[in-house]
């Protein structure tokens, strides 16, 4: 049996620890960023690459990021859903070059 002083102090290390775990901050996830439904004025026959840069890792204990390879995959799947291109390549062999900068 636990003794009466002890459970308070157990229970505020719990309390933290739970908090602490909770905190921690998770990556922003790519299929949160693809759009439920998109518009698309014009189709190209044509292939287009895709490239992200200036996106960030996230830190276990600081501000969600988006980093560079989940936007990409966002900006990939959304190409590929709407059928924007032909083809959306990622070995830099289309015909079109998108470039993304993360501000």
């Amino acid at each position: 049996m636990m003794r009466p002083r002890a459970i308070p102090i157990l229970a505020v290390i719990l309390a933290a620890c739970a908090a602490h775990i909770a905190g921690c901050a998770l990556p922003a996830a790519s299929s949160a960023m693809i759009p439920e439904t998109a518009v698309k004025e014009k189709t190209h026959p044509y292939s287009v690459n895709v490239e992200v840069t200036g996106g960030r890792a996230t830190e276990p204990t600081g501000t969600p990021q988006i980093s560079n390879e989940n936007f990409s995959e966002a900006v990939t799947e959304t190409l590929s859903k709407t059928r924007t291109f032909a083809k959306v390549k990622s070995d830099r062999s289309g015909n079109y070059e998108l470039g993304v900068i993360i501000f």
